[in-house]
């Protein structure tokens, strides 16, 4: 039996080209003023197999949703400079993107859950890293 070349894909290295695609993450956009902690947060989830698109701004993030229609998760701060917060910035993107799956972090605390007018995850900073990723996980897999 001859062994296989790099030249000569086997249907072994077909298959894992396949599963490998398959269990693709989908795009999240990040949004957080603080350059660090969105680094850092973009970090764990890069490092988990997400696609992580970043903006310090609301506004800037209305943006890369507009121009990224595979984007299946929003994760959020609340509290930024600017016209809008991460609030406003949720309720925009939920009107124009119904099936936008939304997590809110905040280190200043969050609202209780019956104050929002949707469906959204509510996370506090610090956060386990392990709790971040399953919870993108399962909302991703709740938008898809």
């Amino acid at each position: 039996m001859k062994a296989p070349s790099f030249a000569e894909p086997t249907e072994r290295s077909y298959e894992r080209v396949i599963s490998m695609d398959a269990q693709a993450e989908p795009k999240v956009v990040l949004v957080d003023d603080d350059n660090d902690v969105r680094a850092i947060t973009a970090d764990i989830l890069e490092e988990a197999g997400f696609d992580v698109l970043q903006a310090a701004r609301a506004e800037a993030a209305l943006d890369i949703l507009a121009t990224n229609r595979d984007v299946k998760v929003l994760i959020t701060d609340v509290r930024m400079p600017g016209p809008m917060n991460g609030y406003d910035l949720a309720l925009k993107a939920r009107e124009r993107w119904p099936s936008l799956e939304i997590m809110f972090v905040s280190g200043f605390g969050l609202p209780e859950r019956h104050q929002l007018y949707f469906d959204c995850l509510l996370v506090s900073k610090p956060f386990d890293p392990d709790y971040l990723v399953s919870q993108v996980r399962g909302l991703a897999e709740r938008a898809a």
